[in-house]
């Protein structure tokens, strides 16, 4: 079922900002599109998940600690910016995150559509939002 429905959400994501990407069965990577050559996948990434079962749809940007500093000194004008209710940011010795989440799951098929939209319209508010503020750490670190 979770390919199916990465399978579906191809056809919105090519028409998207984020053009033409091949999800895998469990989520979908996406660029942050900061257009600097020094930031790979492993400093910054937008990551879209659809668990089965009870778990909801989530929109996280999945950063390196340095980046995350300095994302989180900027907590309240990104919050701002984004106009999110509710978003999650976290900090353990192997992941950093920030990231929002929409409650039900991918098992019916009928709302995908609205799932389709819910995870583009976060992920494209993301990269508007944080691309810039990433691009920025990344050259000088954080404040």
């Amino acid at each position: 079922m979770q390919l199916d429905f990465w399978t579906g959400f191809s056809k919105p994501l090519e028409s998207s900002s984020f053009g033409a990407q091949q999800p895998t069965r469990n989520f979908c990577y996406l660029p942050v599109g900061t257009g600097h050559a020094k930031i790979s996948t492993r400093d910054a990434k937008i990551v879209l998940t659809a668990p089965t079962g009870t778990g909801g749809l989530a929109c996280k940007l999945s950063v390196s600690p340095m980046i995350y500093q300095s994302l989180r000194n900027e907590r309240a004008t990104i919050e701002a910016a984004l106009g999110f209710r509710g978003l999650q940011w976290g900090s353990t010795k192997s992941a950093t995150r920030i990231y929002r989440e929409l409650s039900g799951g991918i098992e019916n098929r009928s709302a995908w559509p609205e799932a389709f939209e819910w995870l583009l319209d976060s992920a494209e508010k993301f990269k508007e939002v944080f691309a810039p503020r990433i691009r920025q750490a990344s050259l000088f670190g954080p404040p």
